[in-house]
């Protein structure tokens, strides 16, 4: 039965409005535009870390049932698993006691509401859909968290065979994922859709270089600004970064700049404080509501992903960074999502995860080619117009 015929929809996702993660702030419009358009939206999530939030409330159209012990899951490993374990818990049995006849789509946050979703889908004979933003186990065992061909890997793979096989359809926002979903896993009876990712700032005017307000606030108007934005994590080589920084200390027209936090993050700063580099300007995670405006003050934005990674995760911030009219230089692997979007919409450069002297070659000669850096961020942000946008999110989940 087609969606257009079920006007009910029940989404699954630990993270939802007013949770800041990039994962919330993606798709809390995404059900809200559900809402608008008539659909009966319920949201079973979680509770946001430090926010004061009730169990229910209903929000822009949209029924928000939140699960689980409200504490902070990034104190660690321990709480992390606490987090998880009591979110699935209580969202397996909401599960089993809804009815049935809404369309039910879950998203990986956590990695195990797809297993959460099957488990009780059979118990009432129903369907489900389900939408990967990464893939787990294979993150894990590529960044060597895992062991790989360990018994937890191969049990965790069992596991999502069981899982996905029982979707009536698998949505990915990568080629590259798509690619290695099918490698891994046999999925006769399930449809596996490609479904472009979308920026939360989508929609926001161009602001240039010298209008943006952190421009001014940091002094760097007379400076071609290379920025780093977002979390700096495990999939992230920030090392490469760093050393291809320091071999651009006698290009004093280059100023980098680093915003954001993470689990790379004090390695980083360390290693950048170990080669002296001091054409690097750090800086703490900026609101959601200057973040368009703190992605504009820069003429060069970076992404990386680890080598290996490809079709494992597709970096998110590729896409505010198109809404920004920013160019890219991507450091990830040559078939990856990020690598194949430059490519496709000539709106940056992608150079391979370790190459430091190809990153500086390339920025050397971007910095004194301005007019190609503004060429290609104005390409970026047309494709984020017209082609990563929310209407096309939408869309695709409409038209299964």
């Amino acid at each position: 039965m087609s969606v257009k015929d079920k006007k009910e929809l029940v989404f699954v996702c630990q993270v939802y409005h007013p949770d800041e993660s990039s994962t919330s702030q993606l798709f809390t419009p995404l059900m809200e535009k559900f809402a608008k358009a008539g659909y009966s939206v319920s949201v079973l999530c979680g509770y946001a870390k430090g926010k004061k939030s009730p169990s229910e409330e209903t929000l822009n159209g949209v029924k928000i049932l939140r699960h689980g012990l409200n504490i902070d899951h990034k104190r660690g490993l321990v709480w992390r698993l606490v987090a998880y374990s009591s979110f699935i818990l209580s969202v397996f049995f909401r599960l089993l006691a809804t009815k049935n006849g809404p369309r039910f789509i879950g998203v990986t946050n956590p990695p195990f509401n797809a297993h959460v979703l099957s488990l009780t889908s059979k118990f009432r004979g129903r369907s489900f859909d389900y939408i990967l933003l990464d893939l787990h186990p294979e993150g894990l065992v590529k960044t060597g968290v895992l062991k790989e061909n360990s018994y937890a890997e191969k049990f965790w793979i069992r596991l999502n065979q069981t899982s996905y096989s029982k979707a009536e359809r698998l949505y990915v926002i990568g080629r590259d994922m798509k690619k290695l979903v099918q490698e891994n896993y046999s999925l006769p009876s399930t449809e596996l859709i490609y479904m472009p990712h979308w920026s939360v700032n989508e929609g926001s005017e161009y602001i240039e270089f010298s209008d943006s307000r952190f421009t001014k606030a940091l002094a760097i108007e007379e400076k071609f600004v290379v920025q780093y934005s977002g979390n700096m994590g495990l999939w992230h080589d920030m090392d490469t970064l760093v050393r291809a920084a320091s071999k651009l200390l006698d290009q004093k027209h280059i100023q980098f700049v680093f915003v954001g936090g993470g689990m790379r993050f004090s390695s980083a700063q360390s290693l950048a404080e170990e080669l002296e580099c001091e054409n690097i300007m750090w800086r703490d995670f900026v609101d959601e509501s200057d973040l368009h405006e703190s992605l504009s003050a820069c003429h060069l934005a970076l992404i990386t992903l680890s080598a290996g990674l490809e079709g494992v995760a597709v970096p998110c911030k590729l896409y505010g960074i198109l809404a920004s009219g920013r160019a890219v230089l991507s450091v990830s692997p040559a078939q990856s999502e990020v690598a194949l979007t430059l490519d496709d919409h000539k709106c940056g450069v992608n150079i391979l995860p370790g190459e430091v002297d190809q990153i500086v070659e390339i920025i050397k000669i971007l910095s004194k080619d301005t007019k190609k850096v503004r060429e290609m961020g104005l390409n970026g942000f047309e494709a984020c117009r017209t082609r990563f946008s929310i209407q096309e999110a939408y869309s695709s989940l409409v038209q299964a």
